[in-house]
């Protein structure tokens, strides 16, 4: 028999992180809640209305992680005195709400490797909405689309939201002009975002920084102008205005 016989019949949760491990020393109970902890974070992390707070009740901590009472209170009491978390009583029940100090773990995590914490850059950027996105989408584009749905009486909740960042996703992989997608959709008042012809599968050839400028400028042209149109002339038009009697003139002399 070997090990990878094994592994189809055990289930595996989450893992207890080496620098857990090293911070919390031989305080297993405490490497093991934090480990747990770090693990429904990252999925508390994807929806906003949480800011980060998850709750486990006594029962769940017991059958996610093992942890009794006395050894879930113990590994409560040392991770609050290492300024990694913070708990709270909260709900109709006061069940127990959990929440990470991510700069201190972090923070802590390097100190127990003995490396200097390094500059950090975050990945992901929030919406108006608190909700994540990676940065290589653009944020204000993004958060202009969300408020044009609005304005249409049309919200997005997270499931569509969810969506809409898997069609940037293709987009992204197909070499499309992301940008410009995202000010097409806005500009048009589309549900989502399309290529241009919204059924060419031709990805966009490479832009300067110059024609980029330009789009861009054209985009908020148009912005402006949809939010301060014309006057209304009444669909009004001059039969003999000075364009049509240059084309008349054009016409008669190749005559």
């Amino acid at each position: 028999m070997f090990i990878s016989d094994i592994r189809h019949h055990i289930t595996t949760d989450f893992v207890v992180y080496r620098e857990f491990g090293l911070l919390c020393g031989s305080n297993i109970q405490a490497a093991t809640l934090l480990s747990g902890l770090f693990w429904w974070s990252d999925v508390a992390d994807k929806e906003p209305k949480r800011q980060g707070w998850i709750y486990k009740t006594a029962a769940q901590l017991f059958a996610e992680f093992g942890l009794t009472r006395r050894g879930y209170e113990k590994a409560r009491k040392f991770l609050l005195g290492k300024g990694v978390i913070q708990c709270r009583r909260a709900g109709v029940h006061g069940r127990m709400h959990w929440q990470l100090n991510k700069e201190r773990l972090l923070e802590l995590c390097y100190l127990v490797k003995g490396e200097p914490l390094p500059q950090f850059d975050s990945r992901y950027h929030l919406d108006i909405n608190n909700f994540r996105l990676e940065k290589w989408i653009n944020l204000t584009l993004w958060n202009d689309f969300l408020k044009m749905r609005a304005e249409k009486g049309k919200p997005l909740n997270i499931k569509q939201k969810k969506i809409l960042l898997n069609q940037l996703k293709d987009l992204k992989n197909r070499n499309f002009d992301l940008e410009a997608a995202m000010r097409k959709a806005i500009l048009n008042g589309w549900a989502g975002f399309y290529t241009f012809d919204r059924s060419s599968n031709i990805p966009a050839p490479p832009t300067s920084e110059a024609a980029t400028r330009k789009a861009r400028a054209e985009y908020e042209a148009q912005i402006k102008q949809s939010a301060d149109p014309p006057p209304d002339t009444g669909r009004q038009r001059n039969p003999d205005n000075s364009a049509r009697q240059n084309l008349k003139n054009l016409f008669r002399k190749k005559q």
